[in-house]
């Protein structure tokens, strides 16, 4: 097990950490043993924090990845008061220096940083690589007539249409009629769900036990599930973690209906909602239709020319082994 004490620390002193750096969600969705927090700082001056999940690898090799769940992580700077621009630069310059001097030898390391994160500079000047990802946020929540005639057309007739059929909104606190709802979504493509139902429970109960998540569903007169969401939420932001539905139903409007609702339910504890974002075309469409604003997300990667040569040795032998 890491000693991740400073970073629990710093944790217990700032409330306004993403959700995503809290330390029990990390040893919610990795588990105590598999991550380390990594802590910057200057005296007992804490200049920034990281924390990443470790995989053990064949070999000794060391992978820094996402954990599940986890739609950002990365580094989190704590600036100090009143910094110039120029200032702020060169200190994002030095935390990242000093971090991945205390990381040390990367076989593969993989991160998707917040949207708040916009200098990847200083990971290039070591070598790394980055890539684009988008998320949708509504911003500004209080006002649900403006936020509806906002929306594009089509998503106003879908959440008339689901209306109109009776379909309501209900909280349901049912991890397990959540999972069976998400696992329709793919009962169509004959695929699975790619999380366990054991690994679910896990996050739900660390953020029950923190008042900071809502399952909601969309039921019509006949007790039918049509999709369900499960949000999750920190100090300024809510989040929809997860979702699904029965693909059976999915020309009912309960999704777009659903997701309005979850808008307002927003609008209740914090002023902006992250719909997390897709590079799936037909999903994007579908958030960019609640005139969500659109926000890049940093991918940040790097590997070794061990790690190459090895995964490549693996690939043989997989092959041979066919």
């Amino acid at each position: 097990m890491y000693d991740n004490e400073d970073y629990r620390a710093f944790v217990r002193q700032n409330e306004e950490l993403p959700l995503f750096f809290q330390d029990w969600w990390m040893d919610a969705v990795c588990g105590k043993e598999n991550w380390r927090g990594f802590v910057v700082k200057s005296g007992n001056f804490v200049k920034a924090i990281c924390p990443l999940m470790i995989q053990k690898r064949k070999f000794g090799r060391i992978h820094y990845t996402m954990p599940r769940f986890t739609p950002y992580n990365g580094v989190y700077y704590n600036y100090p008061p009143e910094q110039k621009y120029c200032t702020k630069l060169a200190y994002e310059k030095d935390v990242i220096n000093e971090l991945l001097e205390q990381i040390g030898t990367i076989d593969y390391f993989f991160q998707k940083f917040t949207p708040r994160f916009t200098n990847w500079l200083p990971y290039y000047w070591n070598n790394f690589k980055q890539t684009t990802a988008y998320t949708y946020r509504v911003n500004e929540l209080q006002d649900h007539d403006a936020i509806f005639d906002n929306f594009q057309q089509n998503i106003r007739r879908e959440i008339r249409k689901a209306e109109k059929m009776g379909i309501k909104i209900k909280d349901y606190d049912n991890i397990e009629l959540f999972y069976k709802t998400a696992e329709k979504t793919y009962i169509r493509q004959n695929k699975k769900l790619n999380y366990s139902l054991h690994d679910l429970i896990q996050i739900d109960d660390a953020c029950k036990q923190r008042n900071c998540r809502k399952i909601l569903f969309a039921e019509d007169n006949e007790k039918n599930i049509h999709c369900a969401n499960f949000l999750v939420w920190d100090k300024h932001t809510m989040y929809y973690l997860l979702g699904g539905g029965d693909s059976d139903l999915r020309t009912s409007g309960a999704t777009s209906l659903l997701m309005y609702e979850s808008i307002k339910f927003a609008s209740t504890k914090v002023d902006c909602f992250d719909f997390e974002g897709s590079m799936i075309e037909p999903i994007e469409r579908f958030f960019r239709g609640f005139n969500a604003r659109q926000y890049p997300i940093m991918c940040i990667s790097k590997k070794s020319k061990k790690e190459e040569q090895i995964q490549k040795l693996l690939n043989i032998i997989n092959l041979i082994k066919k």
